[in-house]
C-alpha cells in the first residue's frame, strides 16, 4: 500500500572529480516559464542560472516497457546544464579563487551576490576547493531570525564542516511549512526559501518551537536531514501523533500516516511516524464514504479520497487508534499490517475496520447466525507492537461478497475476507473465463469446508491449515501468527499419515502445519493433495523447487540455487518409513530431522523428517 511514506532529506547533487560529494539543499526545474525578460538569462548556464531536475533528468526514468528503472544519466544531466558543469541546486555555480571570480552571476534563483567559499579539502591535498556561493558573510545561524532578510538559515558544508549558515534565499520560494515540490513529473515546481524541501512540505532549522512560528503545526524537533548524512539538527518539524485527537486544537489538520526514516526502523518497535498535517478541500473524514485512488491518485468512484488515502477500507475511510473510543461507529481498533518496500517484514498499524455483529466467539462460520460470518483480526496487547489474535462473528463489510468456496476476485470480495488462488488441472480455458480464486474461511477441521464445484468446473476438496496472518512486524518467524483457513484443491485429501505416500496418481502426500499463536503448540496433518503439473522430476533428481518432485519435496542447502528431488520418511519404533536402501558405491540416504515450523520454544514449532544424503 502506499503509506504517504515522505524522505527525510534533500537529493545528493552528485559527486566532483575528487570523488568528494557535494551537499544538495534543494531541487530546482530547468526550463521554468517565467514570463520576464530574465528568462533567457535562466536557462543560460551561466553562474546563478537556473538548474535541476526535468521531466527526463531525473534520479528514476521508465524504459521502453514502461518500467521504472535507474536513470543512467543521473546526475551528470544535472550539472550539463551549467557551463561550468557544476549544479548546486537550484543555481549553476562554479570553481573560483577570489569573489572577483563570482561577479558574473545572473541574476536568478538566488540573487546575484556570490562570494568564494572554500567547501572542502581533497583527500592528501591542502589545496581546497572553492565555489561561489550565494550569499554575503556566510555567518552560523540557528533560525532565520539570524540572517539578513534576503537569506535564510540553511544546512550546508563550507570549509569541510557541515552546519548552518546564512545562505541566500530563493526568490519567491515557500516558507517553512509551506507546499513544495521539486519533481516537474510531479506537477508544479514549488521551491523552498531555504531549500530545504522533504518531499512536499518546508521544514527549517530551529532551536525552538518559537522559530518554527511559520508553520503553526510544526514544532523544533531532532531530526536527520537526509539519509547519508548522520548528524541530526534541530529542524522545524510538523508535530508528531499516534491518533486524529492528538491534533484536535489545531483546526483543519489530522493525524498523517507516515513510515520512519529508513535508518530509524525497529523491528518489533517502531515503523511509524505520524505528524499532524493539513486536510485538502473535500477529503473523506473517518466514517464517510470513500473511494480508492487510481495511479494517478484521483477518486476511481464518485466519492472524495481520505485524509490518508491508503485507508479506505469497504467504501469508509478509516484512521489510527489506540482503541474502540478512537473509531467512528460501526468500526472498532484492530490491528492491520503494509507491505513496505524495500522490507522483508510488514509494518503492523492499528486502524478502525469496519465490524457488525454479535461480536459472540467463533471458530468457524458455522458457529455464527444466519448473514454473519466469522471474522478474525488481530489486536495488540499492552506491550506495543505484540499481537493477538481473536475471532468473533460479524456481518460481511460489503454487500458484494461472495460465501466460502464462491469464486472471487478485486470486485467481488470475500464475506470471510480470504481469496485463495485455485489449482486447477484445467488449463484450456481463456484466461477471461477463469475466476481469480476461491472464497475461503476459518475452519476447525476439513469438515468444515467440504467439498464445492471451483469456477472452472473442477470437483475442489476442502482441507483445513494454517495460514499466516500476522508477521506482528518482523523478519523472524518464530512469532508469526497462524489461522486455521480452509483451502480447496484437486486432490483427494486423503490422509496419509501412516505411509507418507499416496496411490493416486499426481498425488504426494503433504504435511499441513496446524498452527495460530506462537505460544500455542502446533501440530501437523499429512494429507494427500495435488502435487501440480510440474511435479515431474523422480527421488534424487536435481531440483529447483518443491513443485518441481513427484514427492513435492527438494532439498536444497543453505545459499545453493539447486538440490534434489527426496521424500519424507519417520524413524523410531512405530509406523516407520524409511529411506531408499543404500547401494555400493551410491548415496547413502539417511532419515534426517527438519523444522517445518521454527518456535522461540521448540515445543510449539513443528519437526518432520526428510531423507538426505
Amino acid at each position: 500500500e502506499e503509506t504517504g511514506t515522505e524522505e527525510t532529506g534533500t537529493e545528493e547533487t552528485g559527486t566532483e572529480e575528487t570523488g568528494q560529494e557535494t551537499v544538495g539543499t534543494g531541487l530546482e526545474t530547468v526550463g521554468e516559464e517565467t514570463g520576464d525578460e530574465t528568462g533567457d538569462e535562466l536557462l543560460s548556464g551561466k553562474l546563478g542560472a537556473t538548474c535541476g531536475m526535468t521531466e527526463t533528468c531525473t534520479p528514476n526514468v521508465l524504459d521502453a516497457e514502461g518500467t521504472e528503472i535507474d536513470n543512467p544519466d543521473w546526475p551528470d544531466c544535472l550539472h550539463d546544464q551549467c557551463d561550468s558543469f557544476t549544479c548546486s541546486w537550484p543555481v549553476c555555480t562554479q570553481n573560483c579563487d577570489t569573489d572577483d571570480d563570482c561577479s558574473d552571476a545572473v541574476d536568478g534563483l538566488m540573487g546575484s551576490d556570490y562570494r568564494c567559499k572554500v567547501i572542502y579539502y581533497p583527500f592528501l591535498s591542502n589545496v581546497p576547493i572553492k565555489r561561489c556561493m550565494p550569499g554575503t558573510d556566510f555567518n552560523t545561524c540557528e533560525s532565520n531570525g539570524d540572517c539578513p532578510d534576503t537569506e535564510r538559515c540553511q544546512i550546508t558544508t563550507l570549509e569541510d564542516e557541515t552546519g548552518q549558515y546564512c545562505i541566500a534565499s530563493v526568490t519567491e520560494g515557500s516558507a517553512i511549512g509551506e507546499d513544495c515540490n521539486l519533481n516537474p513529473n510531479d506537477g508544479d515546481i514549488a521551491y523552498c526559501q531555504n531549500r530545504m524541501c522533504t518531499g512536499n512540505f518546508c521544514i527549517g532549522i530551529c532551536a525552538e518551537d518559537a522559530h518554527c512560528a511559520e508553520g503553526p503545526t510544526f514544532t523544533c524537533q531532532q531530526q536527520q536531514y537526509y539519509s547519508d548524512l548522520a548528524d541530526k539538527f534541530g529542524l522545524c518539524w510538523p508535530r508528531q501523533c499516534d491518533v486524529g485527537s492528538d491534533c484536535a486544537d489545531l483546526d483543519g489538520t489530522f493525524c498523517r500516516a507516515l513510515i520512519a526514516s529508513d535508518n530509524e526502523v525497529i523491528e518489533g518497535g517502531l515503523y511509524w511516524d505520524h505528524v499532524c498535517w493539513w486536510s485538502d478541500e473535500g477529503d473523506a473524514l473517518p466514517g464517510e464514504a470513500c473511494s480508492n485512488a487510481d495511479d494517478n491518485g484521483d477518486p476511481e468512484g464518485e466519492e472524495g479520497l481520505c485524509q490518508n488515502t491508503f485507508m479506505c477500507l469497504d467504501g469508509s475511510c478509516s484512521t489510527m487508534c489506540a482503541g474502540d473510543a478512537d473509531c467512528p461507529g460501526g468500526t472498532v481498533c484492530s490491528g492491520l499490517e503494509y507491505n513496505v518496500e524495500d522490507y522483508d517484514f510488514n509494518f503492523p498499524l492499528n486502524v478502525c475496520l469496519p465490524m457488525s455483529g454479535s461480536g459472540a466467539w467463533c471458530s468457524a462460520s458455522g458457529d455464527c447466525g444466519e448473514d454473519e460470518v466469522c471474522t478474525t483480526f488481530i489486536q495488540e496487547l499492552e506491550v506495543p507492537f505484540t499481537y493477538t489474535t481473536t475471532s468473533s462473528c460479524q456481518i460481511p463489510w460489503s454487500v458484494t461478497t461472495s460465501s466460502m468456496g464462491e469464486a472471487c476476485n478485486s470486485e467481488s470480495l470475500c464475506g470471510e475476507g480470504f481469496c485463495f488462488d485455485v489449482y486447477s488441472d484445467d488449463d484450456e480455458l481463456p484466461d477471461e473465463e477463469q475466476a481469480d480464486g476461491v472464497c475461503s474461511g476459518l475452519c476447525n477441521t476439513g469438515a468444515d469446508c467440504g467439498q464445492i464445484t471451483g469456477p472452472n468446473g473442477d470437483p475442489l476438496n476442502g482441507y483445513c491449515t494454517a495460514i499466516r496472518v500476522a508477521t506482528v512486524g518482523t523478519e523472524d518467524t518464530l512469532d508469526d501468527i497462524f489461522a486455521p483457513q480452509c483451502v480447496f484443491g484437486v486432490g483427494s485429501s486423503a490422509s496419509c499419515e501412516d505411509t507418507l505416500g499416496c496411490t493416486a496418481e499426481g498425488e504426494a502426500c503433504v504435511p499441513l502445519i496446524q498452527a495460530s499463536l506462537p505460544s500455542l503448540p502446533a501440530s501437523t496433518e499429512w494429507l494427500c493433495l495435488d502435487a501440480g503439473s510440474t511435479a515431474t522430476l523422480g527421488f534424487g533428481e536435481e531440483c529447483e523447487a518443491g513443485g518441481d518432485c513427484a514427492s513435492s519435496v527438494c532439498v536444497i542447502a543453505d545459499e545453493a540455487d539447486t538440490g534434489y528431488c527426496s521424500a519424507w520418511c519417520r524413524s523410531g519404533e512405530e509406523n516407520v518409513v524409511a529411506c531408499p536402501a543404500s547401494t555400493e558405491g551410491g548415496d547413502v540416504w539417511t532419515c534426517t530431522e527438519y523444522a517445518l515450523l521454527e518456535r522461540a520454544d521448540e515445543a510449539n514449532g513443528v519437526v518432520v523428517e526428510r531423507c538426505e544424503k
